[in-house]
């Protein structure tokens, strides 16, 4: 199976209280020097995170926390490219249903 073409046919849900969750979770981080968040004619949510410090530890650290924070319980799956001058996860995140979101997050 391919991972990146199951990640990019997931059928994605935006719901409210997925919304809220991010929009939290990037509210109070005290690392987070801006962020944009936008969604896709397919229902991804696109974040783009601008670090304070930004270097290989504190965008692993950042991700982890936000995995920890959003995922659900039954499928996590991620995919990182290491872009010019950023990192891109191309991530979903899922009930048992299989009901969830994508999320294509840049942080740089």
């Amino acid at each position: 199976m391919n991972i990146k073409k199951f990640i990019e046919e997931f059928l994605s849900i935006i719901d409210i209280g997925m919304s809220s969750d991010i929009n939290a979770f990037l509210r109070g981080d005290e690392d987070i020097l801006k962020y944009e968040i936008e969604a896709d004619n397919k229902k991804t949510c696109i974040i783009r995170i601008k670090l304070k410090n930004y270097n290989d530890t504190s965008e692993k650290k950042f991700w982890e926390s936000f995995v920890s924070f959003i995922g659900y319980r039954y499928l996590n799956l991620y995919i990182r490219e290491e872009l010019q001058s950023e990192k891109k996860y191309s991530y979903i995140t899922a009930d048992k249903d299989m009901e969830g979101i994508r999320i294509e997050m840049f942080i740089s």
